[in-house]
């Protein structure tokens, strides 16, 4: 049995390949940053020892592995410099100066700001 860094066990593992595997009962190892192993958690289980880490998830989550999650706004780069932390994590921020702030956005500095 091998030894990785993590492994992960999720009611669904759902991955990215093709076709798409939605596996019931699933589990991911993981070493070093990289992704070992996906499938069954009895398989991957078999093979593959957690040694940092185990989370186990089998309840009711979902687990996508590789996933990246690229959402990004891009022309709100420009604001970053703009406003402190502070007034960032005021709740009205989107009314008061994210909303405006894009409005005044040329296309070019939108544009360069993507």
């Amino acid at each position: 049995m091998e030894r990785v860094d993590l492994v992960i066990r999720a009611r669904y593992v759902v991955t990215m390949s093709n076709p798409m595997v939605i596996e019931d009962g699933g589990a991911v190892a993981v070493d070093n940053g990289l992704i070992k192993a996906v499938g069954k958690a009895s398989e991957v289980l078999s093979q593959y020892r957690g040694g940092e880490e185990v989370i186990d998830r089998g309840g009711r989550h979902i687990l996508m592995p590789g996933l990246i999650d690229a959402h990004t706004h891009t022309q709100q780069v420009l604001l970053r410099s703009f406003i402190s932390d502070e007034r960032l994590a005021l709740p009205p921020i989107w009314v008061k100066l994210l909303i405006p702030f894009e409005d005044l956005l040329t296309d070019d500095l939108a544009r360069l700001s993507s």
